[in-house]
């Protein structure tokens, strides 16, 4: 859930406040003051690999008691930080008036699986949960509840030591599966991350959108792991679990093939 990336940052107010995590940002947040406005620091697109689009990795700084407009981009399929605060921004280690780091990845990924399979996979919380989505450790994973529409589990991972997160399930909405923190012991309550599958040259499109907002230091690290390196570590997860359902439909083919003859 790397590139090699360094990165130096001026907090807004100080006399250099326009860092970077790479090259120059392709579009930049407007410089605004420590109480009203963020500002960013960026990644020029790179490549993609395979089956993937190249993205972008932004980080800004936001208020936790303003809200002000997100950062415009044209370019599809990024991973970039947004330039606004949400709720989840109001946590206890960051007083009012503060300013608070936040990063949102979002990428996309092609498999010949449909989206019927994404989405059954996306909200299966089965014991097979963990074998299909490598970046959870199946000794952190307990589901909590369960509906036609919707879940509460908590999911983990040994990373950093042990991380994990209360989280809300929701795919009432067609191709769409969102999951939001409820509570978590790095990410502020009201992070989220998001699948959307849709039909694409006989199989999916699966494009990934999450947006974390850190709670407390070991919180404030990750965050910043994952936005120097976040796309392309998450990117790989994905890939693999698309990859595993791959593999599963050309089993159940060659078996049903077997059978027929």
């Amino acid at each position: 859930m790397r590139e090699s990336t360094h990165s130096s940052a001026h907090l807004p107010g100080s006399k250099k406040a326009s860092p970077t995590l790479g090259t120059t940002p392709s579009r930049p947040c407007r410089k605004l003051t420590a109480s009203k406005g963020s500002w960013c620091s960026s990644i020029e697109p790179r490549a993609g690999r395979s089956g993937s689009h190249s993205g972008t990795a932004r980080m800004s700084y936001v208020p936790v008691n303003k809200r002000q407009p997100a950062c415009a981009t044209t370019t599809p399929y990024v991973a970039k930080t947004s330039c606004y605060p949400s709720s989840a921004t109001k946590s206890r280690s960051t007083p009012p008036g503060e300013l608070s780091p936040m990063v949102e990845i979002r990428f996309t990924r092609h498999t010949t699986v449909t989206p019927d399979r994404v989405i059954a996979a996306a909200t299966d919380f089965s014991a097979r949960r963990p074998a299909l989505w490598p970046n959870l450790d199946p000794a952190r994973f307990r589901l909590l509840s369960l509906t036609d529409v919707g879940a509460e589990a908590i999911e983990g991972s040994a990373v950093l030591g042990g991380i994990w997160a209360h989280e809300r399930y929701d795919w009432s909405r067609p191709g769409v599966v969102r999951a939001e923190v409820a509570d978590s012991n790095v990410f502020a309550a009201g992070s989220s991350w998001e699948l959307h599958v849709e039909p694409a040259n006989g199989g999916s499109n699966v494009e990934w959108v999450s947006i974390r907002h850190p709670r407390g230091p070991r919180g404030l690290v990750l965050v910043t792991m994952l936005a120097v390196a976040g796309r392309r570590m998450l990117d790989s997860a994905l890939a693999e679990t698309l990859r595993r359902l791959e593999t599963q439909d050309h089993e159940t083919g060659t078996n049903e093939a077997e059978q027929s003859t």
